[in-house]
């Protein structure tokens, strides 16, 4: 082991030399001109072991050589040093060889950082609005006994609330100017072969008699009768007494009705006896314009014989008819909403002969009522 030591340590003066001398070679070589100087080499070499230490240290200054007046000078060798120190048992041989570097000049490119602009994003909303307009639809349906002339008067609709209570009357005790109007100097036209005036309506004998007479003027041969109320009507029971007009092509009537007159829509409800045959009784009814509801009911007797009673109960949702009393019919389709004013009337007819028969211009003709009365639906 201390043979290989000493080799070793043998092995690095050697080197030390080699490379010292060299370095001598090239200073005797080449001449320095005044502005360059020979670079310090340093060459150290440690040799550790355990409680040995081999050091080996060459140093070598070299004084650039200087020409001056023409003279030239040998470099000389300032300093030499060769230092070992030898150590035993183990030994670890490390060789440093230290060159001075020009320094190395790194650019470094600076980073640019881009802050992308957010991106802001604006959702539109589209707000729709979607008007509907209200389609109204005005129907103007002719009723078969109603058409207007140019002398029946303007008909301002009642603004008074609808009676909520019973109206009971006698016509003996003649025409009450508050609750009712008696229709004169003009007609309905169409089917109604007369006008209406006031000449034909009376009170006596305990009743109200309505007549159809003859007429001497105007475009009409024969006058007729009616009798209404001033106020409106809704669901209650409706009833009246009285004896119609026994002869053919006439109606004698009681009923409810309101229309295009009143600025509302044709609902009416009827009692109506036909001249032609006073032992039947026709109910029928109209809501908005449409009929076609008749029923002939089969009375047993000639009600122009003496008086009886006949009424209607208006509901919401169904209409019956009574005859003195008893239920004969009742009607539930398409039932009348709007509040009607209470009438009586009679007239002769014109082109209906397959309904009424063909009026034979018979005067007068008169038809009587006793009675009538109105109880709401809430009184009864």
């Amino acid at each position: 082991m201390k043979k290989k030591i000493l080799i070793a340590t043998a092995i690095t003066v050697v080197i030390a030399g080699i490379i010292l001398a060299i370095l001598l070679l090239g200073n005797d070589k080449d001449t320095l001109d005044d502005d360059k100087k020979t670079p310090e080499t340093s060459v150290t070499t440690t040799t550790t072991a355990a409680n040995t230490t081999a050091t080996t240290t060459v140093a070598t200054t070299t004084t650039p050589s200087e020409t001056l007046d023409n003279t030239t000078t040998t470099p000389v060798n300032e300093t030499e040093s060769i230092t070992t120190t030898t150590k035993i048992p183990e030994t670890t041989t490390t060789t440093t060889i230290t060159t001075t570097k020009k320094p190395v000049t790194t650019t470094t490119k600076p980073v640019v950082t881009t802050t992308k602009k957010p991106t802001t994003t604006t959702k539109k909303t589209t707000v729709t609005t979607t008007t509907t307009k209200k389609k109204t639809t005005t129907t103007t349906t002719t009723k078969k006994k109603t058409t207007t002339t140019t002398k029946k008067p303007t008909v301002k609709p009642n603004n008074r609330p609808i009676v909520t209570e019973i109206l009971d009357v006698l016509f003996k005790d003649g025409h009450i100017a508050n609750d009712f109007q008696i229709a004169s100097g003009w007609s309905n036209g169409g089917v109604f072969d007369c006008i209406w005036t006031d000449n034909n309506i009376r009170f006596e004998d305990g009743v109200m008699k309505l007549i159809i007479d003859k007429m001497t003027s105007g475009n009409y041969k024969y006058s007729g009768a009616e009798y209404r109320t001033t106020e409106y009507y809704s669901y209650g029971l409706y009833e009246v007494e009285m004896k119609p007009i026994k002869n053919i092509g006439v109606v004698s009537s009681f009923f409810t009705y309101t229309g295009p007159s009143d600025n509302n829509p044709w609902d009416e409800i009827d009692i109506e006896f036909l001249g032609k045959d006073t032992t039947k009784v026709q109910f029928n009814y109209y809501t908005n314009g449409r009929g076609n509801h008749e029923y002939m009911y089969n009375l047993g007797f000639d009600a122009s014989e003496e008086f009886h009673k006949y009424a209607f109960l208006w509901e919401e949702g169904k209409i019956t008819w009574y005859v003195d009393g008893v239920a004969v019919h009742t009607a539930y389709n398409n039932i009348p909403v709007t509040p009607g004013k209470i009438m009586m009337n009679v007239w002769p007819g014109i082109n209906v002969d397959g309904w009424l028969g063909r009026y034979d211009g018979n005067t007068p003709l008169t038809a009587e009522y006793k009675s009538m009365k109105f109880t709401p639906i809430d009184k009864l």
